[in-house]
C-alpha cells in the first residue's frame, strides 16, 4: 500500500513530443469552459484554482515535461499555494530547531546534575510536527474537489480521461475519501 504524501504526485507518458503537449495545455487553458488557470513554459507548466473559488487548502498542479522513448513523460505534483507551503516548511524548521536546542540544553542540565526539563522539548516538537503532517493530510481531503478538477482539466488537455502509464490513485496517494468523478 502506498504511503501518504504531503505532495501527491503522478506520472503520465504521452505519445507525442513535448511541444505538442504544451500546445494542448495552452489550447485547453484558453477554452472558455476551462475551470482552472495556469501557465505553460516548456519544460514546465502549472494549473491552479481560480481565485474566485480558491480556499486555504486549494492545490496547484505543477507539471514537468521530459523526453521519454514513447513520447513525453509528464511528472505531476499537487502542491499547496506558495504561502501555505512556506508556512509549512517554516513551522517544521522551527520545530526542528527547538528540538535540537531543547536536546542540547537538556543534556547540559543533565551533565550538571540539574533536572533536565528541557529534554521534554524534543518529544513535544515531534508531536507538534506529527500534528502538522496530519493537518496536511486533512488539507488534502478539504482540497479533494479542487485536486479532481485540476486532474480533469489536465486529462482534458491531453484528450484522454485515463492516459496509459498513469500512476495516480486519489484514494491511496493522497488518502482521499472517494475517487474523482
Amino acid at each position: 500500500m502506498p504511503r501518504s504524501s504531503v505532495l501527491p504526485r503522478f506520472e503520465v507518458v504521452i505519445g507525442c513530443p513535448e511541444r505538442a503537449v504544451a500546445a494542448n495545455l495552452i489550447r485547453s487553458l484558453t477554452r472558455p469552459e476551462c475551470e482552472c488557470h495556469g501557465w505553460v513554459e516548456p519544460p514546465y507548466a502549472e494549473l491552479h484554482v481560480p481565485e474566485s473559488v480558491r480556499h486555504f487548502w486549494s492545490p496547484r498542479l505543477q507539471l514537468t515535461f521530459s523526453e521519454h522513448p514513447s513520447g513525453t513523460a509528464v511528472y505531476c505534483t499537487f502542491r499547496p499555494e506558495p504561502g501555505v507551503w512556506t508556512g509549512f516548511v517554516f513551522v517544521h524548521s522551527l520545530l526542528g530547531t527547538l528540538a535540537i536546542l531543547g536536546l542540547c540544553l537538556g543534556l547540559a542540565q543533565w551533565t550538571l546534575g540539574q533536572p533536565a526539563l528541557a529534554m521534554l522539548v524534543p518529544p513535544l516538537a515531534a508531536l507538534l510536527s506529527l500534528g502538522l503532517y496530519f493537518g496536511a493530510l486533512a488539507g488534502h481531503r478539504l482540497g479533494h474537489e479542487h485536486m479532481c478538477m485540476l486532474r480533469r482539466e489536465f486529462d482534458h488537455a491531453l484528450g484522454s480521461s485515463s492516459p496509459a502509464h498513469d500512476t495516480w490513485d486519489p484514494t491511496t496517494d493522497a488518502e482521499l475519501a472517494g475517487g474523482c468523478s
